[in-house]
């Protein structure tokens, strides 16, 4: 986790900065299809947002892409707090779990155990290959030698929580579809849209975050129709000293 020095005041603080006029709406960009929709985040152009981006518009999808013009819109929002309150510049978002990945526990006793135990990724079973031919399925992995638990890895980030629910009702051989867990706490992002203004909370998360972090202090940010930003902090005091993890 970064660390911030700087000490900050135990009472809440609201400041409004003026900049230019936001642009349009998030877009709403989803697909129920069996290929990305135009605009989805793919392998080809991930690389174009930032992570934190990605996460925030993983939070917000409807279908199982993610979307290019929301997580475009998220860079934009977080480049202007970050340029007018530095002091949250090194505050990112946290994933509660792998955008690329799913866990499945196989029954012993699947046909096809043997293909995902040897690296191969096809399975025989027709809407079980369909899944993993939508969702670009780049690798599976057994978690460990023997196991029948596997990491299924896909070539771009995706909604997980539906991925995880379409894969449930693939098959009765899968015993266990789950998302690949985030172990531990640390600073966070949050988004929120209030009555069409963007909310954005930053936290500093301190103290034992292996376990949870113990305090945490907070800015939130909404970004208003005529382009200013309004400020309010809260949470527990930023201590003067090295924050500890």
């Amino acid at each position: 986790m970064r660390r911030l020095v700087a000490c900050r005041p135990a009472l809440v603080l609201v400041a409004v900065v003026v900049g230019a006029a936001p642009a349009a709406a998030l877009a709403v960009c989803h697909g129920m299809g069996t290929r990305p929709p135009r605009g989805a985040i793919t392998s080809d152009n991930a690389a174009r947002f930032s992570e934190d981006a990605t996460i925030l518009a993983a939070r917000v999808a409807v279908g199982p892409w993610l979307c290019g013009q929301r997580a475009a819109k998220f860079d934009g929002d977080l480049k202007r707090i970050r340029a007018r309150f530095p002091a949250v510049t090194d505050i990112h978002a946290l994933p509660d779990f792998a955008l690329d990945q799913i866990l499945i526990e196989v029954d012993p006793r699947a046909p096809w155990l043997a293909q995902w135990t040897s690296g191969m990724i096809l399975t025989g079973d027709a809407r079980v290959d369909m899944l993993l031919h939508r969702f670009q399925t780049a690798a599976i992995d057994s978690v460990l030698k023997g196991s029948t638990l596997f990491v299924i890895r896909f070539s771009e980030p995706l909604n997980i929580p539906l991925i995880v629910k379409d894969f449930r009702s693939a098959s009765p051989h899968f015993q266990v579809v789950q998302e690949n867990g985030i172990v531990g706490d640390g600073n966070r992002i949050t988004f929120r849209n209030i009555s069409g203004r963007r909310r954005y909370t930053f936290s500093l998360g301190w103290g034992d975050c292996s376990a949870g972090c113990a305090s945490r202090h907070f800015w939130h940010f909404t970004l208003l129709a005529d382009g200013r930003i309004v400020v309010r902090e809260s949470g527990t005091p930023i201590p003067s000293l090295p924050v500890p993890e």
